[in-house]
């Protein structure tokens, strides 16, 4: 088993642990969702209120913060995932309030071998994420400029500058209740 990644999962084990990783749009912070004041850490550090990206292991996974998907979302899924396709949806279970913004989540199974190792390690098979950028900055595209932009506010970073300047962003589309779906950004993957 990689060193990395066991490092990575003992930093998540604590109860606020918070790690930084390559992400599927730069370096992303990350936390387990069953750790409550890892995540009050991780909104404390942005210092804003966003959709979070769940990033798991594979569909069934999901369930306990996505319930019932919609038909739609169900397609696109099977169609494209593991893959760049960032689902954002309407309703999220489990999560208080005041950390899923408007009560929406972002999701996906990325196609990356490295997350999904470290997916499928995680007893959770989850990981809630943030952009590590502050603010409207750019995407983080080095390890460094987490370290520079966090310090020690974060616990472990998992280096992949050259994952990360090699990704293609991913398409983001928000499917409804109802099914319809709604590209939010282009990205990797052509929707037709």
């Amino acid at each position: 088993m990689d060193l990395t990644l066991l490092n990575a999962l003992s930093y998540l084990e604590k109860p606020d642990g918070l790690i930084a990783l390559p992400g599927p749009e730069g370096y992303i912070l990350a936390v387990r969702p069953d750790r409550p004041a890892a995540l009050e850490r991780l909104y404390r550090l942005k210092g804003q209120s966003e959709p979070l990206l769940l990033l798991g292991w594979d569909l069934p996974a999901f369930a306990p913060f996505i319930g019932e998907l919609p038909l739609a979302a169900e397609t696109l899924i099977k169609r494209h995932w593991p893959g760049p396709l960032i689902i954002l949806l309407d309703k999220c279970r489990q999560l208080p309030e005041t950390f899923s913004s408007l009560g929406q989540l972002k999701i996906l199974q990325p196609n990356s071998a490295m997350l999904l190792d470290l997916l499928s390690l995680n007893p959770t098979g989850l990981l809630l994420t943030l952009g590590a950028a502050r603010g409207a900055d750019p995407p983080v595209r080095e390890a460094a400029a987490v370290y520079n932009t966090f310090g020690d506010d974060v616990d472990y970073v998992v280096h992949g500058d050259t994952e990360v300047l090699e990704s293609v962003a991913p398409t983001v589309v928000r499917v409804k209740p109802n099914d319809e779906i709604q590209l939010l950004r282009s990205g990797a993957i052509v929707l037709d």
